[in-house]
C-alpha cells in the first residue's frame, strides 16, 4: 500500500510520493537497465480520492497475451491479499483490446463504475494505492497462475457441457 502513489502511462508504472520507481511491480522487475527511458518529470495528472488498486501492466495494453498473463493474475493476488471490490474506489486497467479479451473481462465481474482506463497518456496520482506485483517473473508464471485464469472463466468445473458441435472440413481445403 502506497499514499499519494502516481501511476504512469500504459505501462501503468508506479512511482511513489518521492517521485522513485516501483520496477518490482512491472514486467521489468530487476532488469530495469533494459528500460529504455524512465520519465522524471510527470505529466499533469488525474487525482484518484479513496483507494486506488491497479491491475496495470507493461504491454498490457494492446496485447492479448499480456492481458491474460499479467492482468488477469493480478486479481488473484488481490483476492488472496483479502482485498475484495467493495474495498476499493477505484481500479486501474489497462484496456482490453477489441474482441475476445474484452470480452474476457466483462465475465469477471468488475463493477463498470469504479474502472479506470489507462492509455500511454496516463497519468494518475492516488490518495492510497494498492500496488499488486508482477505474478511470476517475466517470462516465467507461478503454477497457481493458470488454475486461477481457468477457474475465473469456468466456475463450475465439474459439470462439462453435454452438446458438442460437429463441422465437417469435406469438400473444403
Amino acid at each position: 500500500e502506497l499514499s499519494d502513489a502516481t501511476i504512469l502511462g500504459k505501462s501503468g508504472w508506479i512511482f511513489d510520493c518521492e517521485g522513485a520507481f516501483y520496477p518490482d511491480f512491472s514486467w521489468f522487475g530487476k532488469h530495469v537497465n533494459e528500460i529504455s527511458f524512465i520519465p522524471r518529470m510527470k505529466p499533469r495528472s488525474r487525482f484518484l480520492r479513496g483507494i486506488t488498486v491497479s491491475l496495470a501492466t507493461d504491454f498490457g495494453v494492446g496485447s492479448y497475451g499480456h492481458f491474460v498473463y499479467d492482468v488477469i493474475p493480478r486479481l488473484h493476488l488481490f483476492y488472496e491479499g483479502g482485498f475484495s471490490f467493495d474495498d476499493v474506489d477505484h481500479i486501474v486497467c489497462p484496456k482490453p483490446t477489441k474482441g475476445h479479451a474484452e470480452f474476457l473481462l466483462t465475465e469477471l465481474d468488475l463493477p463498470p463504475e469504479k474502472m479506470v482506463w489507462i492509455d500511454e497518456h496516463a497519468c494518475l496520482r492516488t490518495e492510497k494505492l494498492l500496488a499488486l506485483s508482477f505474478p511470476g517473473t517475466r517470462r516465467n508464471y507461478p503454477k497457481w497462475m493458470p488454475r486461477f485464469i481457468h477457474s475465473s472463466f469456468f466456475k463450475d468445473l465439474k459439470s462439462p457441457k453435454k452438446s458438442r458441435l460437429f463441422v465437417s472440413r469435406k469438400g473444403y481445403r
